[in-house]
């Protein structure tokens, strides 16, 4: 398989995200830190996965009438098997207003390149780790406990979708520009 080359990709979405009209009225969201725990997985399961991931990323919120804030974004990290992650893509926010802005959900698609596990089902054990990339969804939750600051927490559950993979949870801290306002 032909492997795609995320570089180009992320330089020309923030060369439209900063040339554009509507990201100059947008809002900004710096992602970083990242942690995870690998929870349930298959029983032989003796790999010592990363779980201080160090990522750094930038989405960007565009003004919306509508109750889903589209959003733009890309993200990366040193993924459970120590391999450079990348993600670029794109989704969208809900508020519900009954929460005053202190919790939204979120769903991002995305174009991601990253480490995957080879295993090997009779034994368990672990034939080397491999890069390849993938379009997936993300869907997250971010809690604001003090809105008007800015600091935020987001977190995302993966489960398992295979007897050979691993369950995770996995957090982040977002910074906005809210806290410039």
């Amino acid at each position: 398989m032909k492997l795609i080359n995320l570089k180009p990709l992320m330089i020309y979405l923030w060369a439209v995200l900063f040339l554009s009209h509507p990201a100059l009225c947008a809002e900004y969201e710096l992602k970083f830190g990242g942690w995870s725990y690998h929870g349930e997985s298959y029983e032989k399961d003796t790999y010592e996965y990363n779980e201080d991931h160090r990522g750094i990323g930038l989405e960007v919120f565009f003004p919306s009438d509508w109750a889903l804030t589209p959003v733009v974004g890309a993200w990366t990290m040193e993924d459970s098997f120590n391999k450079r992650m990348v993600q670029v893509g794109g989704g969208f926010r809900y508020e519900p207003g009954f929460f005053q802005d202190r919790v939204s959900a979120q769903l991002m698609v995305v174009v991601e390149r990253r480490g995957f596990n080879e295993v090997t089902e009779s034994t368990g054990r672990s034939d080397g780790i491999y890069m390849d990339t993938n379009v997936i969804a993300i869907p997250y939750i971010q809690i604001k406990p003090f809105p008007k600051v800015g600091l935020a927490a987001d977190f995302i559950y993966i489960p398992r979708f295979d007897s050979l993979d691993v369950e995770t949870y996995f957090f982040r801290f977002s910074l906005s520009d809210s806290i410039l306002k």
